[in-house]
């Protein structure tokens, strides 16, 4: 018959560290020191060469650091001198991923950042995943090794206003006073004939704009159905966004169609106001000494139907 050692408890002279053991095995308390372990651990661990837990590493409760055995307020607090401190590897084909889970009643919701090795070059991926676990990883942000910045899903949102794109590492004109692209929108607008300070009410109109950084590109048309007369300084009224004071020869605008006025299309002019959100109209004359001159139009519709449709740009704060 073989000879039989039963211990329940180990402990060192001072009793600080245990080893206990049961019939489901070991339990080690205490500061210990080895090279391989397989069960459950409590207490800090230390070792002078590489150690290798068989069946993982399960922290249940207090912190874990590694580097320190002061956990600064974390419960896993990395530290070192060297490069890389922290190096994660997947030895096998496909994501090397660190998920970031949040635990609910239905399984997991995470974001993940991953490195993805499908093709010859690594690249670095955001995904995300809903509440069920058994739903596949939306990639939402890719950066492959070319440096490009790929959103994938969703919008690039500049959340701050003011900022935006910049493009200070490109070459520069003499006159530049920004490279930052800090504003783009784009939508409808009304136009109104205004004569004086009476705007004309039987009328269709409408407009589109675009604005990109401080330009602004609009279209417009105006159709009116009666052949009332109005006098007064003609302005077309509704501007997306203002002319400062000092910009109104910073833009320009295109008659496309005039139909039906008591002057002839090549003599209807149209110009942006100053310090204004309305565009001035013009009747082009030729003075005395033979000098074409620029001069508000007070004008009457000759009919019905006439018709007014142009396009342009100009300069806003």
């Amino acid at each position: 018959m073989a000879s039989e050692i039963r211990v329940n408890t180990f402990k060192n002279r001072s009793g600080l560290g245990t080893v206990s053991i049961n019939d489901t095995g070991a339990s080690f308390s205490g500061v210990v020191t080895a090279t391989s372990f397989s069960g459950d651990l409590t207490g800090n661990i230390t070792s002078s060469s590489t150690s290798t837990f068989t069946n993982g590493l399960n922290v249940t409760g207090g912190d874990v650091g590694i580097g320190t055995d002061n956990p600064n307020a974390a419960k896993l607090d990395v530290r070192g001198s060297n490069n890389p401190l922290l190096k994660l590897t997947q030895t096998t084909s496909g994501i090397a991923r660190l998920n970031i889970e949040s635990e609910t009643n239905d399984g997991y919701q995470y974001a993940g950042i991953g490195i993805g090795t499908a093709s010859a070059d690594a690249e670095l991926m955001w995904t995300t995943l809903g509440f069920d676990v058994n739903v596949a990883d939306s990639v939402r942000l890719r950066i492959p090794s070319s440096g490009d910045v790929q959103v994938l899903t969703g919008n690039l949102v500049i959340g701050t206003s003011g900022k935006g794109i910049d493009f200070s590492a490109t070459s520069d004109a003499g006159g530049m006073d920004s490279e930052l692209l800090d504003d783009y929108e784009e939508g409808t607008w009304t136009p109104t004939y205004t004569f004086g300070t009476t705007d004309h009410t039987s009328m269709v109109s409408g407009g589109t704009y675009v604005k990109v950084g401080k330009m602004v590109f609009v279209t417009g048309y105006l159709y009116t159905n009666n052949s009332s007369t109005y006098s007064g300084t003609a302005t077309i009224t509704g501007l997306p966004f203002a002319i400062p004071s000092g910009l109104d020869n910073r833009g320009a605008f295109t008659i496309g169609q005039c139909r039906r006025f008591n002057e002839d299309m090549p003599n209807i002019k149209l110009y942006p106001g100053d310090n204004s959100s309305y565009i001035s109209i013009f009747r082009q004359s030729t003075n005395s000494n033979g000098v074409t001159e620029l001069t508000n139009a007070q004008f009457n519709f000759q009919s019905e139907y006439n018709i007014l449709s142009f396009s342009g740009s100009y300069a806003t704060s």
